[in-house]
């Protein structure tokens, strides 16, 4: 497994877990257990089929896990959710996971100039349904979108069905990050979507000033913030504020 970052963040607790055994998120790198990157594999699989009803989804390890970020979601020890970003590198020829010879981001998105730019995909993401509450998927989503600024992404694309294409957006512009969901683009209907309408969401990483949100996560955190802590953007405002 490749070296990324060895660095584990805490989030904020939740109040639906124990002050004393918090939620983390860690990136992978080569002294990370395997077992517990095998636990991510796994969970997804279990997600996508009993969660989702996915009859076909198969949640091993396969040529983009290698070329990607992973991150992991623990709690005391154990992976209860994840995701993992894939990266297109600028000028690379390589395709995304959503990506075919017909459907290419450069192509239906020509506004972003994205050619020469680095872009990424962010998918295989799965959280245990126990931990699927607001707080624990937007702090997942702003540790992804943290390294994918440290990575010099300037865009960020997923694929999903729409409700969940919504809730991304709410997650990501409640820290501040511009996300729009493209309506007007039909997802081509692969086998591995099972059917399912698909929906794409950018997230445009460039323009974010994620230093604003550390800043406000930081000045609750020393004034003694209930532990619920959120990350709210106002309706109407371009900078994020923290709401307890």
């Amino acid at each position: 497994m490749k070296a990324i970052m060895d660095t584990t963040y805490i989030s904020p607790p939740d109040i639906t877990a124990p002050v004393s055994s918090p939620v983390t998120f860690e990136f992978v790198t080569e002294s990370t257990p395997i077992d517990l990157v095998h636990q991510y594999f796994q969970l997804r699989q279990d997600v996508f089929t009993n969660y989702w009803h996915l009859k076909q989804f198969a949640g091993d390890e396969d040529e983009y896990d290698k070329m990607s970020v992973i991150l992991l979601m623990c709690h005391q020890n154990t992976c209860v959710g994840g995701a993992r970003i894939v990266i297109r590198p600028a000028y690379s020829d390589i395709y995304l996971p959503m990506e075919t010879a017909d459907f290419l981001v450069t192509r239906l998105l020509p506004d972003l100039h994205l050619e020469g730019k680095n872009y990424v995909e962010i998918c295989r993401l799965a959280i245990l349904p126990e931990f699927m509450n607001g707080s624990h998927s937007t702090e997942l989503y702003y540790q992804l979108a943290c390294k994918c600024k440290e990575l010099n992404i300037s865009y960020a694309f997923g694929v999903s069905p729409i409700l969940q294409a919504r809730k991304i957006r709410i997650a990501c512009r409640s820290f501040g990050m511009d996300t729009k969901i493209c309506n007007d683009i039909a997802i081509p209907p692969l086998a591995t979507y099972e059917g399912i309408t698909m929906r794409l969401t950018v997230m445009d990483v460039a323009s974010w000033n994620n230093h604003i949100v550390e800043s406000l996560k930081q000045t609750a955190l020393n004034q003694n913030t209930p532990p619920n802590l959120v990350l709210k953007q106002e309706e109407g405002s371009t900078e994020p504020t923290v709401s307890t």
